[in-house]
C-alpha cells in the first residue's frame, strides 16, 4: 500500500502551514503595535513612526489648548516674511498655551479621527479648538484622493498604526476615490447638477474670473446633503463635548467673491443657507460655538482671481485670533 501523500494533501498541508503563519504574525504585529501605544501613552517612542509623528501633535495638547484644523491655521501668505500665522496669534492671545496641531491638506474626517484618538488614549487637553471649514465639505474637497488620507484616519479610528500601515503598504486602498472618479463627481447646488468637478474646478482654458466664479460655486455652493464628512466630525465633536473637554468650534470665514465673480444670487443664496446648515449642526451642547463664516471682504485673503480660498491677510488673522481668544475664555471659564 502506497502511504506517500496524494497531489491533494501537498498544498492542504501547505496552505496549513501559511494560514498559521500569518495568524502568528497577525498576533505579533498587533501585539508590537499595543506595546508600542501603551510606551507612547508614557511619553517613550522607540520607532519614529509608530504610533506615527502626528500623534505627537495630540499628545503636546494634555492640559494646553489643542488647536486642530486645516492649512488655514498655518497659513502665512508668502509677501507677510516673518508675520504669524493664524494658529500663532491665537497662541499669543489665548488664556491657556497652545499646541497646534492643524495639518494642510487634511479633511474634517481626519479631524474627527484625531477627536476620537484623544478619548480612546486618555488626552485631556484644557479646551480643543476646531475649525469648520466649509469647502472642505464639498465635493472638489471631500471626494479629493489627494486629502482623503485614509491610512492615518484608519489607524486613529482603529488605535493601530503597524496593522494599518503595513495593509496600506500592500496597496490596500481602504476605499479611496480614485483621481478620475472624482473628477466626474457631480456638483450639485440646490439640487440642480452644475456640471462636475473637472469642468467647474479644472478648466484652465477659462478666463480667470470666470473660473474663479465656478470654483466659488463649487467650492462653498454644493449641497452638504450628501456629505459623508460632516456627520463623522459633528459627531466626534459631540462625543468630547460629552467627555467633558471644553470645545471651541468656529465656521472659519468664507470668501465672498471677487467683484468681477459671474455668481448668481441663488448661488449666494446657496453658500448662504449651507453656512447656517453648518451653524446648526455644530451648536451643540457643552461646545462654545461661533460663526465667522460671513463679514470679510475679498481683500482680506490672500487668494487670486481665479484662486477663491480661506487663507487670509494678516489684518483679518489678528481680528479673527482675538474672536477665537475670547471664545477659548469663555470656554475654560464656563467649564470650571
Amino acid at each position: 500500500m502506497d502511504d506517500r501523500p496524494t497531489t491533494l494533501e501537498h498544498p492542504l498541508r501547505l496552505s496549513a502551514r501559511v494560514a498559521a503563519f500569518l495568524a502568528l504574525l497577525a498576533a505579533a504585529t498587533f501585539g508590537l503595535d499595543a506595546g508600542l501605544w501603551a510606551l507612547r501613552d508614557r511619553g517613550v517612542r522607540l520607532l519614529p513612526e509608530a504610533p506615527p509623528s502626528e500623534v505627537d501633535l495630540l499628545y503636546a495638547g494634555e492640559g494646553r489648548v489643542l488647536y486642530l484644523g486645516d492649512s488655514v491655521v498655518g497659513w502665512i501668505p508668502a509677501d507677510e516674511p516673518g508675520a504669524a500665522s493664524l494658529g500663532g496669534l491665537v497662541a499669543e492671545t489665548s488664556p491657556r498655551p497652545v499646541a497646534l496641531a492643524a495639518s494642510a491638506g487634511r479633511g474634517p474626517h481626519y479631524v474627527a479621527a484625531q477627536l476620537d484618538l484623544l478619548l480612546a488614549r486618555g488626552i485631556r487637553p484644557a479646551c480643543v479648538v476646531v475649525p469648520v471649514n466649509l469647502q472642505s465639505f464639498g465635493p472638489t474637497w471631500e471626494r479629493n484622493p489627494r486629502v482623503q488620507a485614509e491610512d492615518l484616519r484608519r489607524a486613529f479610528t482603529s488605535g493601530t498604526w503597524l496593522p494599518t500601515r503595513a495593509l496600506f503598504v500592500l496597496k490596500v486602498e481602504f476605499g479611496q476615490t480614485s483621481f478620475d472618479e472624482w473628477l466626474q463627481t457631480p456638483v450639485v447646488v440646490a439640487g440642480r447638477v452644475r456640471g462636475n468637478v473637472r469642468s467647474m474646478e479644472h478648466d484652465e482654458s477659462l478666463p480667470a474670473e470666470v473660473l474663479g466664479g465656478r470654483r466659488l460655486v463649487a467650492r462653498y455652493a454644493a449641497d452638504l446633503g450628501v456629505s459623508r464628512w460632516l456627520p463623522l466630525l459633528s459627531a466626534a465633536v459631540e462625543r468630547v463635548a460629552a467627555a467633558g473637554i471644553p470645545v471651541v468650534v468656529y465656521i472659519t470665514p468664507v470668501h465672498p467673491g471677487h467683484p468681477s465673480h459671474a455668481v448668481d444670487p441663488a448661488d449666494r443664496a446657496a453658500i448662504s443657507a449651507n453656512l447656517d446648515i453648518l451653524a446648526a449642526r455644530f451648536s451643540l451642547p457643552g461646545v462654545t460655538f461661533r460663526n465667522f463664516g460671513r463679514g470679510l471682504s475679498h481683500e482680506d485673503f490672500d487668494s487670486s482671481l481665479a484662486q477663491p480660498n480661506g487663507h487670509l491677510r494678516l489684518d483679518a488673522r489678528r481680528r479673527l485670533a482675538a474672536s477665537i481668544a475670547e471664545a477659548i475664555r469663555a470656554a475654560v471659564q464656563v467649564t470650571r
